[in-house]
């Protein structure tokens, strides 16, 4: 079992401001107070009534900070159903796009500006090899989602897209379908994608230091299978937050130990740091204000839904009933029946006993969701 950010925070939380704060943006620092107090009575709280034995319980909110990893914990279920509506009966690619270390400083210093040419310049590539008659002569579909971490925690922007193997032919009606477990050349979509990159940063204004020019740029593709499997093992691997408190160990000395997956050798690691320092690295990944880092391009757009009904029909996909995805139920302490919440405040409040609630709950305070 591991240990949650907000304890770290409440016994670290002194000590990481004093040393860096100073450095964190506003949105940051947002966060940090964000998940300081989620689950608490200064998120406000839920009155919910059992079902079965009438007793009532007092559920404290969530921030519902995307950067808190007690909330949204239900993003990549979402994420999941909206792509097994789109889902075509053809292969899976991930395409992972990341940049030179030389221009980490830059992407942190400019971060929105710089994420945003790294979304245009890696899709602009990938959309000019697939229009190339010799390859999918076609208009493809792709999702994207930007990453600012490395397993290890470490500043490491980088963007992995999922794209169906093939492309759609407007001219003709016609789909025309990646060659086996090959979409596009190496070389010459890290090419393209460097160019664009580097004169998209300069016509934003930004100096590119002239070393990151002479250098060839990672660019990786790897064929993920097909069907429901593929974009399960996806959801899971995508939209993983940051770090799973399950992985963070608190042990001892004022040292944090937390654990990841090495990617080549499948083995497990760890690194040991200083409570302070280890909140540092999970708060710096957190993303700019309304900053989308989940984007679909091509005919999976959202304004796409035409192009995309027609690529189902010709290529005779055949769509699955999705499941409605359930918010878990509270259970009551005493019976286990299920509650339901009747009241809820967003403010915190002083509380009786056994308070009669319109009397305790004014209504400038309390939203009342049904008769109890």
């Amino acid at each position: 079992m591991g240990i949650r950010i907000s304890e770290l925070i409440s016994e670290y939380g002194k000590r990481f401001k004093e040393k860096y704060f100073s450095k964190l943006s506003k949105v940051q620092k947002e966060a940090y107070y964000a998940v300081k107090r989620c689950r608490t009575s200064k998120c406000g709280e839920m009155i919910a009534i059992c079902n079965d034995c009438k007793e009532y319980e007092f559920k404290p909110h969530s921030c519902g900070n995307r950067s808190c990893p007690r909330c949204k914990s239900d993003l990549s279920s979402i994420w999941l159903k909206r792509q097994i509506e789109k889902l075509l009966p053809v292969n899976y690619f991930m395409v992972t796009f990341t940049i030179p270390f030389e221009l980490r400083k830059l992407a942190w210093n400019h971060q929105k500006l710089f994420y945003d040419n790294l979304f245009s310049s890696s899709i602009e590539a990938l959309k000019e090899l697939g229009k190339e008659k010799n390859r999918l002569n076609g208009d493809l579909g792709a999702s994207g989602i930007l990453h600012t971490h490395s397993r290890r925690l470490d500043y490491h922007p980088h963007i992995h897209f999922i794209i169906p193997g093939g492309g759609w032919n407007r001219e003709n009606n016609f789909w025309v379908s990646s060659k086996g477990k090959y979409l596009f050349p190496y070389k010459k979509l890290s090419y393209l994608y460097k160019r664009n990159l580097i004169n998209g940063l300069k016509k934003s204004g930004l100096e590119i230091p002239d070393s990151v020019k002479f250098i060839e740029w990672g660019v990786n593709c790897k064929d993920v299978g097909k069907g429901k499997s593929s974009l399960k093992y996806l959801s899971r691997y995508l939209y993983r937050g940051v770090i799973s408190e399950k992985k963070i160990r608190k042990i001892g000395n004022d040292k944090v130990q937390f654990f990841w997956t090495d990617s080549e050798t499948k083995k497990e690691k760890s690194k040991i740091l200083k409570g302070e320092d280890f909140l540092f690295l999970f708060f710096r990944h957190v993303l700019p204000k309304g900053y989308r880092r989940v984007r679909d391009f091509g005919f999976l757009h959202g304004n796409a839904k035409k192009v995309l009904s027609l690529i189902q029909n010709f290529l005779k996909a055949v769509i699955s009933v999705v499941i409605e995805i359930k918010k878990k139920k509270f259970r009551c302490s005493k019976c286990g029946g299920e509650m339901r919440v009747i009241a809820f405040n967003l403010k915190p409040y002083r509380r009786n006993k056994d308070p009669p609630f319109k009397r305790v709950y004014p209504k400038n305070k309390l939203l009342l969701k049904s008769k109890i």
